[in-house]
This record gives structure tokens, C-alpha cells and sequence, in this order.
């Protein structure tokens, strides 16, 4: 009698009720012939209790089960738990909101079976999948992929899928190497194996479908996560991609700075004393807001924190904000010029910034 082929299914969800019976449904009618199989809910604590259905409605199967995570947020940490739960050599992770093509499974788990490491189901083969999409999703998704192209050294067309297959023996070599942070789990692994050799992958077109319940979970965050991987592999190794954040961050807030300190000075013909306090304080604002979204986006404030957060930034920074002017004046006092005296002034208050706010405002130790 020839051994059914075994496979673990990994399912992250986060409010996913109006979907979680309707896949798991869908992948015991796909799956209970032929296959040897687990299927593993990871739940990051669902305020719409996707959680509490799977508990109820499969209690009498031995092979579906929920790991509810209280306190603990992320699908890539999510399915890392899944995997590290997973009993069966074989692995899959696909989403629960419908829109993963079940039918490539069969062959996902053939693939695996016999000598491939990694089968990733791509949307961009025949980019059929992209074609009922609206022009602004599409953009974000070429430019996406594009960017995560830069760090994975096109060892799949798709490496922001969220749809693969891939071998525990395989996975537990790199799971140690990866971020675990954010959406895209797949993009930091590929990362990580560009790197390595003896190890098979492939890539099996499928066709995206639209969402039909509740509310897609990614947005610009992709974007977001592909520049945060491109930071923490270029630069990780050398210096804390915080604080290589925090200098970015301050580049762009440099530019609002020298943009309004000429407009003032240049233009409307303020003195540089005024225009250089007004440019200063705009500057700490955006930075803040763009160091929360970004920067610090893990420990992320809300609400009347964010608000504390503010003037925390404005305070700390506006410290900075005085050593700057300090720096900036005085240069620019002995003849500097005003350009010169301006960027050695942000220099020297960055280094105060990013320190002091990681630790008072944000609290990262």
C-alpha cells in the first residue's frame, strides 16, 4: 500500500470568522482522500473571535486545532509558531481570506515531496491575477515586488506571496537568521536563502481572487516592511537599522527644513534667526510623525499617547532643536555659510535626538 503523502497547513488569521469555516471546510474536502494532514490555526487573539469557532466547531478532530496568541501581534511571528508547531515535514501557509487558489495545493504538496525545499504560488506568472485590479493596488504591488527584488535575487517572481510551501528541515536552518517582523514572512526568507545553495524551489502560477469578507489587512505597510528587510540586510550588521531609520527619517526632515529656511529667508525675506526657528520646528513635527509610522512603528503610539509622544519629541528634540540653532548661528556668525552652518547644526543635534527620544518617547531600550 503506497504511504499517503503528510502536510501540515498553516492558517494565521486575525478576524477572520466570516472565513475560517468556509477554508477549513474547503481544505478537508480537498485534502481527506489522499493526504495525511494537520491543519493549525494560529490566531493572534481575533476581537471578532475567530479563535473561539475553530475551538468549537472542530473539538472532534484530532488534526485541527487553534493556538490562540494573547499579547502577541504579527503574521510573520505567527506562522514562524505555526511552522515550529507544524509535526509533518512538508509546510504550507496560505491566508484565510479566500483569495488563495486551494486548487494548487495538491501540486504544492507533490512538489515537496519530491525534491523541491520551497514552492511559492505566484501571482505574477501569466499576471492573470492583476487583472481585475484597480490601478493604484497594482502599482503598489510592481513597486513592491520590485524593491523586494533588490534583496532576494529573483529567486521567485512572487516574493511577497503569502501563499508557499516549504520543508521544516529547510525552515528550522533558517528561522534564526530571519526578522520575524511584519507582513511578509517569504520576502525575509528568500532573503536569507539567496545566500545559500543546495536547496530546490519553483514557483506554480495560481490566479488571486478578491476578498470577499472583512477588510485586507496590507497596504502601504508592504512598502514599509520591503524597505525595513533592505535596511536590516544592507546595514543590520554595521549599525542598528533604527537608528539608520532615524537618519533617514531626518534626511527628509532636513529637506522640509532647508526648504522652509529658504522660502523665509530667501524668498519672503524673514531674518535667519526667525526663519531658522520656524524651519527647525517644522522639521521636529514631521520627523515625529514619520518616525512613528516608520522608525518605531512596533511600539507605534495612539491615541492620547501619540499626542504625549508629540510633545515628548518636540521637547527632547526641541533641545536638540537649540544645540542646532546654537551651532547653526554661531557658524554662520564667523562667515560660514548658510547652507554649511545649518546641515553641521542638524548633525551634531541628530545624534542627541535619536537617543534620548528611542528611550523617553518611544521607551526602546
Amino acid at each position: 500500500m503506497v504511504e499517503k503523502p503528510k502536510c501540515s497547513i498553516v492558517l494565521p488569521t486575525y478576524n477572520e470568522a466570516n472565513n475560517i469555516q468556509i477554508i477549513i471546510n474547503e481544505l478537508i474536502k480537498l485534502l481527506e482522500k489522499n493526504y495525511v494532514y494537520e491543519i493549525i490555526v494560529i490566531d493572534d487573539n481575533s476581537p471578532d473571535h475567530t479563535w473561539r469557532i475553530v475551538e468549537e466547531e472542530y473539538i472532534n478532530y484530532q488534526n485541527i486545532f487553534c493556538f490562540r496568541r494573547i499579547k502577541k501581534r504579527g503574521l510573520s511571528s505567527a506562522i514562524v509558531d505555526g511552522f515550529m508547531l507544524s509535526k509533518f515535514n512538508n509546510m504550507i501557509v496560505l491566508d484565510s481570506d479566500l483569495q488563495h487558489d486551494l486548487k494548487i495545493i495538491p501540486n504544492i504538496i507533490d512538489k515537496l515531496s519530491n525534491n523541491f525545499d520551497l514552492v511559492i504560488g505566484s501571482r505574477y506568472i501569466n499576471n492573470d491575477s492583476m487583472k481585475d485590479w484597480n490601478f493604484f493596488r497594482r502599482l503598489l504591488s510592481q513597486f513592491a515586488t520590485k524593491i523586494s527584488n533588490f534583496i532576494q535575487d529573483s529567486i521567485t517572481t512572487d516574493p511577497m506571496s503569502g501563499f508557499f510551501g516549504i520543508k521544516k528541515k529547510l525552515f528550522l536552518e533558517v528561522v534564526n537568521q530571519l526578522d520575524i517582523k511584519g507582513y511578509k514572512i517569504l520576502l525575509d526568507i528568500v532573503a536569507v536563502l539567496k545566500n545559500k545553495k543546495n536547496f530546490k524551489n519553483i514557483d506554480i502560477p495560481y490566479k488571486f481572487k478578491e476578498r470577499i469578507y472583512g477588510e485586507s489587512k496590507l497596504t502601504g505597510e508592504i512598502l514599509i516592511e520591503s524597505l525595513d528587510l533592505i535596511y536590516s540586510k544592507l546595514f543590520g550588521s554595521i549599525l542598528p537599522v533604527n537608528f539608520i531609520k532615524f537618519i533617514t527619517v531626518g534626511s527628509f526632515g532636513a529637506l522640509i527644513h532647508f526648504s522652509i529656511l529658504f522660502f523665509l529667508y530667501k524668498f519672503l525675506d524673514y531674518s535667519y534667526s526667525f526663519a531658522l526657528i520656524c524651519s527647525i520646528e517644522f522639521s521636529i513635527i514631521f520627523n515625529y510623525f514619520l518616525n512613528n509610522i516608520w522608525t518605531f512603528r512596533f511600539v507605534k503610539l495612539f491615541g492620547k499617547q501619540n499626542l504625549i509622544g508629540l510633545i515628548k519629541f518636540n521637547l527632547f528634540s526641541g533641545i536638540g532643536g537649540i544645540i542646532a540653532y546654537l551651532v547653526s548661528q554661531n557658524l554662520y556668525n564667523l562667515d560660514f555659510n548658510w547652507v554649511i552652518s545649518s546641515l553641521l547644526g542638524a548633525i551634531v543635534a541628530s545624534l542627541w535626538n535619536y537617543n534620548l527620544n528611542k528611550i523617553m518617547t518611544w521607551r526602546v531600550n
